[in-house]
């Protein structure tokens, strides 16, 4: 691998780490303003039906950031290649009109139809609107790609950030004329600015886009291919969560909405630790991996034992105080489901945290087949696990088939990664965990017996004081693991620190 496509990656590894924290946040805090104006009910459970479905194309969007900077480095133009992508992009776009307009009325039926005609007209008009969003985004993410070949960092993240303001902004504004449908305009218009302020910055470096490479050939649809392919293994969470939300619409009305909003603060919590996590590893794995299984064990372990410094204080935090906190825009029954099923999704963060290096090392390799076929798997187990609980009528029964699919998944791609070195990685894993768990037991445990004996108003204070006890208490007892958690954080707010919002 020549140096100048090493560094690319890296440094593509970090925007996309950065970025996606960025995206997170301001797609959390678009769902916290959607619970305040429009609560919990059949419009609600049919828009994340199709946000769900959304998010599919915007899944693979974000993996173009990853995949596609050694493609734009190839050749001697940027600005040339961009504009072959530029017709890739236009047949992905177009191909996913067809799930999301020409189908959308069976589609929504599919998903969400148990709830009636309500949430299946609010999902089909919003699937229509969320067609265009979606061509936004990968817009986007091929600018943000073809930025990140020129070093530049700051613009595409503060174009995200933006972005998401106006996101939110035109959510706000049209929410009275348009009602839940406000929405996916609020989108459409924060992805238009987001594109528009890479645009342009490109044509400031000088770049003049080809009209006619936006129109599609045979070429066109074989780079689209290819970055469908690499898509593959990435885009598997998004369609279980699509699934998921299917049978929590069997569950009745607010169920869907109830699983997104717990979903969304989990993904939060996925992107900011695995992603600050990837700023790390990325440059190390693609510099220096010599393709020996045993060489990765070294990283796995610093990625891991860095990665529980911050799982496990932030699900102990959400343990004591998150039903509290939700009551401030949820009844106490809502909030307490909600918080169990953010908790039984939160063990799945372990997973996360387990295996990116295993996971950069099948991309490093190109085995895309393998990533897609456990992909699949992880779909099909889904749907099985989702069934086999669907009778205990619960959301977290629900969130607990999530969970064992993310950790069998997690430990398959250990298998196809490491073979017979598995077993004592997972040993080692294992040992980690329980290391860190005790510590973290003994800071977080006094303080939430005081907070549940005090009351709602004692107990985020006591979260606090748990936290403060922990940070106290790592850095004697485990001043490895604190170094480690320090040295993945640093990057990320460092370059978080460079980000701001995008002049008008």
């Amino acid at each position: 691998m020549s140096t100048e496509r090493t560094r690319g990656m890296a440094s593509n590894a970090a925007i996309t780490a950065v970025t996606q924290v960025a995206s997170m946040t301001i797609g959390a805090a678009i769902a916290f303003v959607i619970l305040l104006r429009f609560g919990k009910n059949r419009e609600t459970d049919g828009l994340f039906a199709a946000y769900g479905i959304y998010g599919i194309v915007v899944v693979i969007a974000q993996t173009f950031r990853t995949t596609i900077v050694a493609r734009l480095v190839e050749g001697g133009s940027l600005f040339a290649a961009l504009d072959r992508y530029l017709g890739a992009i236009t047949v992905i776009f177009l191909g996913a009109g067809f799930p999301l307009v020409l189908l959308g009325d069976p589609l929504a039926h599919l998903v969400i139809g148990h709830l009636g005609s309500t949430a299946t007209h609010t999902a089909r008009i919003a699937l229509l609107v969320l067609w265009l969003a979606a061509g936004l985004q990968l817009v986007s993410a091929l600018l943000a790609a073809a930025l990140a070949v020129r070093e530049e960092f700051a613009v595409p993240g503060g174009a995200y950030v933006t972005g998401g303001v106006v996101s939110i902004a035109g959510l706000l504004g049209f929410a009275p004329l348009l009602g839940i449908q406000a929405v996916p305009l609020g989108l459409c218009l924060g992805g238009a600015v987001t594109a528009g302020v890479m645009s342009t910055r490109l044509a400031r470096l000088g770049y003049r886009p080809s009209l006619a490479g936006l129109v599609p050939d045979g070429r066109s649809v074989s780079r689209a291919g290819l970055l469908l392919w690499a898509a593959v293994g990435a885009v598997s969470g998004q369609v279980a969560y699509v699934v998921t939300i299917g049978f929590a619409a069997r569950l009745g009305t607010g169920a869907p909405t109830l699983y997104t909003y717990a979903n969304f603060v989990f993904i939060l919590f996925m992107a900011g630790i695995a992603g600050s996590m990837t700023i790390v590893l990325a440059p190390r794995i693609a510099e220096t991996w010599d393709r020996r299984p045993e060489s990765l064990r070294g990283p796995m372990l610093e990625v891991f034992r860095a990665g529980l410094m911050m799982v496990l204080p932030v699900v102990a935090v959400v343990a004591i105080a998150g039903p509290v906190v939700a009551r401030i825009a949820l009844s106490p029954r809502d909030s307490r489901t909600v918080v169990d099923v953010l908790l039984m999704l939160s063990g799945g963060l372990v997973a996360g945290i387990a295996v990116p290096v295993p996971q950069i090392a099948i991309y490093t390799e190109g085995r895309y087949g393998t990533l897609a076929a456990l992909s699949a798997a992880g779909v099909v187990l889904q749907f099985a696990l989702c069934a086999a609980v669907l009778g205990i009528h619960s959301l977290v029964a629900l969130a607990a088939a999530s969970l064992v699919t993310g950790v069998v998944l997690g430990v398959v791609t250990l298998v196809v990664v490491l073979g017979h070195g598995t077993a004592p990685v997972l040993g080692m894993l294992g040992r980690e965990l329980l290391l860190v768990g005790v510590v973290a037991a003994v800071a977080f445990v006094p303080a939430g017996a005081i907070g549940f004996a005090g009351g709602p108003v004692v107990r985020p204070f006591a979260a606090l004081a748990g936290l403060a006890a922990f940070v106290a208490l790592a850095p004697r007892v485990l001043p490895r693991h604190w170094e480690l958690a320090q040295r993945a954080l640093r990057p990320l707010s460092e370059r978080m620190g460079r980000i701001r919002p995008a002049a008008a």
